[in-house]
């Protein structure tokens, strides 16, 4: 689907509405996509990487939009255990 070159703007967004699973794309809110986009640089196979687990995590917290935020949730660096004091 993807010719091998660097694709970036509406041909990313238009090339997503054609992929499969990527007709969900329809739930992506427009900065949503272009954060994806950003942060894959134009790679799209890293495009399709980045935003493959948002439908599930989606589903799982039952939202009807996939946003900014569940993606940055999603990617989010799990908070570091509190450090055990000497004491006990």
């Amino acid at each position: 689907i993807f010719s091998g070159h660097v694709v970036a703007g509406q041909e990313v967004v238009d090339r997503l509405a054609d992929i499969g699973p990527w007709r969900l794309a329809k739930l992506m809110t427009p900065e949503l996509v272009a954060t994806l986009c950003e942060h894959a640089q134009g790679n799209p196979r890293a495009l399709m990487n980045i935003a493959a687990e948002l439908p599930d995590v989606a589903a799982q917290r039952e939202v009807r939009t996939i946003d900014e935020k569940l993606f940055l949730e999603m990617c989010a660096a799990p908070p570091a255990p509190e450090a055990k004091s000497r004491h006990g």
